[in-house]
């Protein structure tokens, strides 16, 4: 997740509004104003992730009436495609109830299952084993297994999933789903030339969350130069004060080289003054620019109106 350029301090991490102090089995490593280019050891590629959701299903023929017939079991693979330019992929699989079965007195017993997972890169192509899946358990519990792999060229691959093995008795529980695909790719996740603060997050799925987590919020400061009065220096620090966040901007990295302001260029004593005038009467500025194309004047003049007025005294 990439949270801002430069530095910025982050405090209270929530997933939804739950703090994710209270949730089990989540890594976290933040880079604070770091290469875009570096990448996170959490998270050292690109993935996009799809849902699936679909069930695994192999079921016994049946006729019009739903009567099961003579034959085999019929196959009912599921076939997502990557996204473009997809280096390998990942599969998750979900056994929502456990895999196992029931004797007849109600013992738990191992169960086996088989899943085939196959490859193709475009659809006038015969298809291409990746593996087949075997797995015997006895959990009457959820649980997920995962399957990496890399592909042979970089491209757009079409993904077959199908269960192998016979269905499923009234004793036995072995309900799979194809839970999630990745697409991977190995460039940095984020594709910039300055610096940035970035949170990375790793999480097991567990029986307090799975799926893909869309609601990850912290509380950002940014960490600028922020004029401290008792010592008349300027130091870096989290600030709200528009008058610090009037020096940012004109010295902002995001700015052409050439437009950067330096230091002999700005009237900081005015801006010092600016900054003790917003301290004494509680001024802050936290508006966060996420629109494309501003310019440095767009910036500047969304500035609390205290700012521009008091500068031209």
């Amino acid at each position: 997740v990439r949270i801002s350029g430069g530095t910025v301090q982050i405090e209270g991490v929530r997933i939804g509004d739950t703090p994710i102090t209270e949730y089990d089995e989540i890594e976290t490593e933040l880079q604070t104003a770091r290469p875009a280019s570096d990448v996170l050891d959490l998270s050292p590629m690109q993935i996009f992730e799809e849902g699936v959701g679909a069930e695994l299903v192999r079921d016994w023929p049946l006729d019009d009436a739903g009567n099961r017939t003579d034959g085999p079991a019929v196959d009912t693979p599921i076939r997502r495609f990557t996204g473009d330019d997809a280096a390998g992929v990942r599969i998750v699989l979900n056994w929502s109830g456990g895999l196992f079965q029931n004797n007849r007195d109600g013992e738990l017993k191992t169960l086996y299952t088989a899943i085939r997972v196959r490859q193709r890169p475009s659809l006038d192509v015969e298809w291409e084993e990746v593996a087949l899946l075997e797995y015997s358990e006895k959990k009457d519990y959820q649980f997920f297994r995962e399957l990496a792999w890399t592909v042979p060229a970089r491209g757009r691959w079409q993904i077959e999933v199908m269960r192998t093995d016979n269905p499923a008795d009234d004793r036995e529980m072995k309900t799979c789903r194809w839970e999630l695909l990745q697409t991977l790719r190995p460039e940095a996740p984020v594709a910039w030339g300055g610096t940035v603060t970035k949170l990375g997050m790793r999480a097991r799925a567990t029986a307090q969350f799975s799926g893909q987590i869309d609601r990850l919020s912290a509380l950002c400061s940014r960490i600028i130069p922020d004029y401290d009065a008792a010592t008349g220096t300027w130091m870096e620090r989290a600030t709200s004060n528009p008058a610090s966040a009037f020096r940012a901007a004109l010295q902002s990295e995001a700015l052409p080289e050439r437009l950067r302001a330096a230091d002999s260029a700005i009237n900081l004593g005015r801006i010092e003054h600016w900054h003790a005038f917003c301290t004494s009467k509680g001024l802050t500025f936290n508006h966060v620019f996420e629109e494309d194309g501003l310019s440095l004047g767009d910036v500047l003049a969304d500035l609390p109106p205290a700012g521009p007025s008091f500068m031209t005294r």
